[in-house]
């Protein structure tokens, strides 16, 4: 019971001690100030988060990490309740069900829940409800329309009530039209038909149609009919107890019998509609605790406006390839905030063997639509099965196999631009003294890079980031701290050292406290076509052998090119062969030595053409950098396409053979595969080692029970590319995950998808997992 005394370890130089504490979800706010290690204050009843901020003078000042502890009531006194947590789905369709839900509290049996348009809740309508739920429909016709929400308890011994819960809100969007492409969002367990509608336009005459789907949940009325000249109203019903959380996807294909032709793009006589319909789970404000070190941090999620009217998104795919169905606590940090203070989760299960999407996240999961724009990062926590009806009530669990990732893309009216953004394992972030390194970052005419620091730790953190050009030289250095759990974004880092065509960039942890990662997005000036830089630690690269898979160069309708870089972070100079291996055809090699300096970063541009003169109107296939000994070098590559627009392109990381896997290893993951309308997939295959393999590929669909295989011999040194329409699958393919394994030889395999925009012709590669 209050007063309650406060006490925590003395540290050493420090001046005064800040106590800080919050009731429940409340924000932290300060409490007292002492200069001794220890503090009696009055508080309220209910549980306290609390920590301390050590002082100094000159120092940055410390925090501690954050405890949690509950102030009992005096025994026999009637006291408030505690106020509840809300939670709700961010984003629905208009005219589909959702609930407001809260958490039960002591000392209530009846809430008071009041709805508003307003976020200041003028105008509010409340209502008492005996339980933790309520249920609203809501319509939207031109745009989407607000609701803001909150709730507090009523004690059931006095006319007390409590704090208000912290303010939850949804987002009712209008149902699409055809000219949008149809998106709708409803909260996961939903019984009735979440419908939309396809305006069909009408002509001069009235057409004859059929209307037809590709999947068992979606319907489509009427089916069939005339268009009259006016234009047609179809309704499109999705089944939600027959699709899993996260978005699904169909297809509408609407055909013309009667050869009308002339209305048709590119003179077909049908057209092909996607449909998807996310099946969202509610969210609430939230704080983070460190993770364990099986969480997935994705380092860069958006919705937000990009470039001459387009969007910036984040689709992000979640495998879980364990035995058993798994729960996540999935967990949205906005960029520059103080994650252990203020963030917002949600928890999904996956069931083993499934793979799902979470199409434009951060709109349909957490409704930063709402706001505009919205950058930040997402933790992903596996979470043990519970039986209480907590929403938080799982334990972290070691023994899972998840996979994650992310791809970001610019949507434009000419297609999407778009970069593979990997989970990263809290595990692999790094602490004081370690090194990340992030290779070919250009500041000029033609590019621009936008860098992003991530700490994961739940602790502050100080970086400083060194900036190489091309000839190694550090031209400059910058000083940026980091807040607990943060993601930093610092776009426009390079502008302060004039232009920069060819450089690279350390990123060095100089504090003893938080876990950092990095990344660099370098764009294209014309295109805004985005290349994820991932980070490697300079440390951790040994081998004798580095591969490059999808090196090219063609003339003709597509001029490709692959640029190398092969960075020498030892400290002597290393003699390196570079062989080039055709497609299709490792016996026909062709080979080349270099000198690599120390400190040096050795620029291949336009590699098979300039170092192995190849002239060819087409070829393509893998580089491998071999060296007498074990070696450090980190080798990456950026295939591209030339065009009068600018250019579209992939980055690509060497892979070691130790990142390859031989028979009896794991199978490698490709995650975000499509064959459709939009997008073609290709999957490429090489052998790391110089001795045969054989592979077993098997493609693993979300709506399926059928999972389709094929082998395929690797020679030494082979690489191909095969396209996923290998597979000989009918229909579209969406949300694919392929999987490769070495079923024999002596060979190591690496893999990797490449998912090209059938409009932009950009592709995004996808490196295995």
């Amino acid at each position: 019971a209050s007063p309650v005394h406060f006490a925590w370890t003395k540290v050493a130089n420090a001046k005064s001690y800040r106590l800080f504490a919050a009731l429940g979800d409340d924000d932290p706010s300060l409490v007292t100030t002492t200069t001794t290690n220890e503090t009696t204050v009055a508080m309220p009843s209910g549980r306290i988060r609390w920590y301390v901020q050590a002082v100094f003078d000159g120092c940055p000042t410390l925090f501690s990490a954050i405890s949690d502890v509950i102030i009992a009531s005096k025994p026999g006194t009637c006291t408030a309740p505690d106020k509840p947590k809300a939670h709700v789905v961010a984003q629905v369709l208009s005219g589909t069900e959702y609930n407001v839900r809260w958490t039960d509290v002591t000392n209530a049996s009846v809430y008071e829940l009041q709805e508003s348009t307003s976020s200041d809740f003028s105008g509010a309508t409340t209502t008492s409800v005996t339980g933790i739920s309520a249920p609203f429909t809501h319509t939207a016709t031109a745009a989407p329309v607000q609701y803001f929400y909150r709730v507090r308890a009523v004690s059931t011994c006095s006319d007390d009530r409590s704090a208000y819960s912290r303010v939850v809100n949804t987002r009712v969007i209008p149902p699409n039209t055809i000219a949008t492409q149809t998106r709708g969002t409803a909260e996961n367990g939903v019984q009735n038909p979440v419908v939309q509608t396809l305006t069909l336009p009408g002509f001069s005459t009235p057409v004859a149609f059929t209307a037809t789907t590709d999947r068992p949940w979606l319907t489509v009325t009427p089916s069939s009919g005339t268009i009259p000249t006016s234009g047609l109203t179809l309704t499109v019903a999705a089944d939600p107890r027959s699709i899993d959380v996260g978005a699904n996807h169909g297809t509408v294909s609407i055909s013309y019998p009667n050869g009308n032709s002339r209305i048709q793009n590119n003179g077909t006589t049908s057209t092909n509609i996607p449909i998807s319909i996310s099946l969202v789970t509610p969210v609430l404000p939230d704080t983070k605790a460190s993770p364990p070190s099986d969480a997935l941090i994705i380092p860069a999620v958006a919705h937000a406006a990009g470039a001459n009217s387009s969007q910036f998104r984040s689709d992000v795919r979640l495998a879980n390839v364990s035995s058993q169905a798994m729960r996540y606590l999935i967990n949205f940090t906005p960029t520059a905030t103080d994650g252990t203070q203020s963030s917002t989760s949600t928890t999904i299960q996956v069931d083993a063997g499934v793979t799902v999407a979470l199409d434009d996240i951060l709109a349909s999961f957490y409704g930063t639509a709402s706001s505009g724009s919205s950058t930040g990062m997402l933790e992903i926590r596996p979470l043990t099965a519970s039986s209480s009806s907590s929403l938080f009530s799982a334990v972290p669990t070691s023994v899972l196999a998840s996979i994650a990732s992310s791809r970001t893309y610019n949507a434009t009216s000419q297609g999407t631009f778009g970069q593979f953004i990997p989970a990263i394992p809290f595990s692999q972030f790094i602490g004081k003294g370690s090194v990340l390194s992030l290779q070919q970052v250009a500041e000029s005419a033609a590019y621009r890079t936008n860098f992003g620091l991530v700490e994961a730790a739940g602790e502050p953190a100080s970086v400083m980031l060194h900036v190489f050009d091309a000839s190694g030289a550090e031209i400059g250095s910058v000083p940026e701290s980091l807040l607990p759990s943060e993601h930093l974004a610092l776009n426009g880092l390079l502008k302060q050292f004039g232009t920069l065509n060819d450089g690279r960039v350390e990123v060095e942890v100089l504090s003893s406290t938080g876990r950092v990662s990095a990344y660099a997005s370098v764009l294209d000036n014309k295109t805004n076509d985005p290349l994820l830089v991932s980070p490697v630690l300079k440390s951790s690269v040994a081998s004798n052998r580095y591969l490059i898979p999808g090196v090219a160069y063609t003339n003709g309708i597509a001029n490709w090119r692959t640029d190398v870089r092969l960075y020498n972070s030892a400290g002597a100079s290393v003699t390196a062969t570079v062989s080039y291996y055709p497609e299709s055809a490792p016996t026909s090699v062709q080979s080349r030595t270099i000198t690599i300096a120390a400190g040096e970063t050795k620029a291949l541009d336009n590699v098979l053409n300039t170092l192995f003169g190849i002239s060819a109107p087409s070829a393509t296939g893998s580089v491998v950098v071999t060296t007498a000994g074990t070696s450090n070098i980190i080798a990456t590559a950026r295939t591209y396409a030339v065009t009068d627009a600018g250019t579209i392109g992939q980055f690509i990381p060497a892979v070691t053979p130790s990142d390859a896997v031989g028979a009896g290893d794991r199978a490698l993951q490709l995650l975000q595969l499509e064959s459709s309308d939009a997008f073609r997939t290709n999957i490429g295959l090489a052998e790391t080692t110089g001795n045969p393999a054989t592979v077993e590929v098997s493609l693993v669909l979300p709506d399926s029970k059928v999972t389709p295989v094929f082998t395929w011999p690797l020679a030494a040194n082979e690489f191909v590319q095969i396209p996923l329409s290998y597979f000989n699958v009918t229909g579209a393919i969406y949300n694919a995950r392929v999987s490769v394994r070495v079923i024999d030889g002596a060979g190591r395999v690496t893999a990797y998808g490449s998912l090209v925009d059938n409009i932009s012709k950009d592709p995004t590669y996808v490196p295995a997992q």
